[in-house]
């Protein structure tokens, strides 16, 4: 096996089935958006490359002295240990600080007893072989991956290949925290859209109760006692059916706050509703198993709105028993259907209630807000169906394989 080692074919092969491995590794890496996943997949690849038993990925502060670990892979740390190192490492020179603060990448055949080394904290494993290379983001250093205890030494082939996986790394996870941050403005110009769409619901409920309040009066002083109780029962359903939506907004804009994506979202909220609403409800992607055309942070935002309006439909009109929502990747686009089994409407007669077509203008807004259309098809007796398409937002490939 030594021999063939040293022959120049094999050594190339060899190379070459590394950089292929590398580069489907940084594919794999530079698909995610959610940070934790970009680091637990990364730490992952950079075991698998080097034949470590553990690792870490560290991130450094803002000031630069110290340095949040953010990964821990191959080996069970004590909640102790974790919760003081994950919140702050010291980033005392020069071994972990050479790679971490100094962009330069450090090996040694024996961490434990090198003269670099300042100290261990309780609780880490022995490490002996160790190797270290920077993240760097634009030549500026972000932070750090560490493997060690493979069954050799760390050679020249180790690092090189770890610092070339570690700039995809560093990018992967600089577009990951980008995306969570387009994420949070998305979610608070939800809150002040979900607030002006409650503003207006809530106003023309009062507009509403009012009048009905005026009527009562009116029928009391004429002595028409029986006519003000019915106006007085359509008045506190009036009121029960705003209370009701006024929970389902705040349902919906919590549930909105505190998932990843479409389909957590979604997952969360659903069982939530079908406890509210005594309507079955089911979610079916396709094509089953593989994941959805990439969708901005605005739009996940706005189709999760559209498919709770709907809902909000099916609950004060449909009178349905089951409703289902389709999603699926289309030609460049992600097409989200609500359908319920419930009484229908014929969309071209006009008097429809307020509430129905105020929900349907909210809903056909959010939909060109991010560049889509929303179609209602609906017969009397048959169920309604609610379409939206909303184009995929493209994944930039350009970064892979730069430093």
């Amino acid at each position: 096996m030594g021999a063939d080692a040293d022959n120049p074919t094999v050594k190339a092969e060899i190379q070459g089935e590394r950089l292929q491995a590398l580069y489907l590794m940084a594919i794999e890496v530079a698909d995610l958006r959610d940070l934790q996943q970009v680091l637990d997949v990364a730490l992952r690849h950079c075991l698998e490359l080097t034949g470590s038993q553990f690792g870490f990925i560290g991130l450094n502060t803002i000031d630069g002295q110290g340095m949040d670990v953010v990964a821990l892979q191959g080996y069970q740390a004590s909640p102790r240990f974790y919760q003081q190192f994950h919140l702050l490492m010291p980033l005392r020179p020069p071994l972990l600080a050479s790679a971490a603060l100094h962009n330069r990448p450090v090996r040694s055949p024996d961490a434990k007893h090198d003269s670099r080394r300042v100290g261990q904290p309780r609780g880490h494993p022995r490490a002996r072989a160790f190797l270290g290379v920077p993240l760097r983001l634009r030549g500026t250093p972000i932070g750090m991956i560490g493997v060690a205890n493979r069954p050799g030494d760390y050679d020249e082939e180790h690092e090189h290949l770890l610092t070339m996986y570690a700039s995809q790394v560093a990018i992967a996870v600089h577009n990951a925290q980008l995306y969570t941050q387009v994420r949070g403005i998305a979610i608070a110009e939800e809150r002040a859209r979900l607030a002006r769409e409650m503003h207006d619901s809530v106003s023309q409920i009062l507009a509403y109760i009012n009048t009905q309040v005026e009527a009562v009066r009116t029928l009391l002083r004429t002595g028409q006692t029986k006519r003000a109780e019915e106006q007085l029962g359509q008045l506190a359903e009036a009121v029960r059916d705003a209370y009701t939506d006024v929970r389902e907004d705040i349902l919906a804009l919590r549930t909105t706050d505190t998932t990843g994506d479409l389909l957590a979202s979604l997952n969360a909220y659903l069982p939530l509703w079908q406890e509210k609403s005594g309507v079955r409800a089911e979610i079916v992607v396709s094509p089953a198993g593989k994941p959805l055309p990439p969708l901005s942070a605005a739009a996940q935002v706005q189709l999760l709105r559209i498919v709770q309006e709907a809902l909000a439909n099916v609950r004060k009109h449909a009178q349905a028993q089951r409703v289902q929502i389709r999603i699926r990747g289309d030609a460049g686009q992600v097409i989200v259907e609500v359908e319920d089994d419930g009484v229908g409407f014929d969309p071209t007669v006009r008097g429809q209630s307020a509430s129905r077509r105020f929900g349907r203008t909210m809903m056909e807004e959010r939909a060109a807000a991010v560049g889509g259309e929303l179609e209602i098809d609906s017969v009397p007796g048959r169920g309604t169906h609610v379409r939206v398409r909303v184009p995929a937002e493209a994944i930039p490939r350009d970064a892979v394989g730069k430093d």
